[in-house]
């Protein structure tokens, strides 16, 4: 992509003055920001089913300090809240965090990128979900935490504008449902827009307040044959508009039955010719993640459809090919396309660590 390519955002515009932008023609010096301003750009996604990650996020809503940790109460077996007090410049209302989804972000410490939903919040004081206390994540007093709007299908693609045509085009992402026993199980649901809003392909319930979590992948069918060109999608036509800049903890399913579609918090990146950018396998973080002999992760094709790349395991010692499982078998050559998504394979619950946008 170059200068050119990239449109006006109101919504970032503000935030935006003195900036240089990095997708593949500058750098972003972003050391004193947990999250820049981009702005709209078009990603070419092609006639089919393809895999992608929106790598944008909404706007830091607040920044500063975690005063003291209380865990709260297990309002469900494995489920459980803990009440923060923050610093003093928080002043949250909390009319406006349950008018739409919001979360809290670590952003220093052993917990650096982790993602906990907040529940409700007033003045300083805020509820999320999880243990924070010792026998969890043990957050500490000083920790540095941001507060953001969750992406939601309504806010990463908005109306027409988004270059979705109603009635043709697909998304599909998981979303979190009652399991019925307390807990919470993922779901796959498929949605389309009308014209003016998403709504789900089966029931036609509303769709846009539906989450997709930082590094959550998603599945995008264009309608069409294999005649018809790619169909360009704006991102960052909405609020959720800026690069992320910090790393991101993706949480792995501990089940061989959830494949999870996932990948770095990374924009869409394109040369001047159009052609998608694609970094090395081994440079995305896969090695940490993925437990020896039994973690696997599939990449897609360099235009981002479901057509296997190639499908990657460790045995502690180097990623390799599970095809053969041969030394050496994953090298420069194996790549991976910034801004899609993966298929990961887990088989106890740990996280992916990715690396956000220098």
């Amino acid at each position: 992509m170059n200068t050119s390519a990239l449109k006006e955002n109101p919504l970032c515009l503000a935030a935006a003055s003195g900036m240089t932008l990095l997708l593949g023609f500058g750098r972003i010096h972003a050391s004193e920001t947990t999250s820049f301003p981009l702005g709209e750009y078009h990603v070419p996604v092609p006639v089919g089913t393809s895999a992608w990650v929106y790598g944008l996020v909404a706007e830091d809503m607040w920044t500063g300090q975690i005063a003291a940790v209380t865990p709260y109460m297990e309002l469900a077996p494995g489920r459980m809240t803990t009440f923060l007090n923050l610093d003093a410049t928080a002043a949250f209302d909390n009319q406006v965090l349950q008018a739409k989804p919001h979360y809290l972000e670590v952003l220093d410490g052993p917990w650096a990128g982790l993602i906990l939903d907040m529940m409700e919040g007033a003045g300083t004081q805020i509820t999320v979900w999880g243990d924070g206390g010792p026998a969890g994540f043990d957050l500490q007093p000083g920790t540095t935490v941001a507060v953001r709007a969750h992406a939601t299908l309504g806010t990463m693609f908005p109306g027409e504008s988004s270059g979705f045509v109603a009635g043709a085009d697909l998304i599909m992402v998981a979303t979190p449902v009652d399991d019925g026993y307390g807990g919470v199980t993922q779901v796959e649901r498929v949605f389309m827009h009308n014209g003016l809003n998403w709504e789900d392909g089966a029931s036609l319930e509303p769709g846009d307040d539906v989450v997709v979590y930082p590094g959550q992948g998603f599945l995008v069918t264009i309608g069409g044959d294999s005649t018809d060109g790619p169909r360009h999608l704006a991102f960052g036509a909405g609020p959720v508009c800026h690069v992320k800049a910090t790393p991101t903890l993706i949480p792995l399913t501990p089940c061989w039955s959830a494949v999870q579609l996932m990948g770095p918090v990374w924009p869409v990146e394109m040369d001047a010719a159009g052609a998608l950018r694609t970094v090395g396998v081994q440079d995305i973080g896969l090695f940490p993640a993925l437990e020896p002999w039994a973690d696997l992760a599939v990449t897609f094709s360099s235009n981002g459809l479901l057509q296997d790349l190639a499908l990657i395991g460790s045995d502690g010692v180097e990623l390799m090919n599970a095809m053969n499982w041969s030394p050496g078998s994953v090298t420069s050559a194996d790549r991976f396309v910034k801004g899609s998504a993966l298929y990961f394979m887990a088989c106890s619950p740990h996280y992916w660590v990715t690396e956000g946008v220098k």
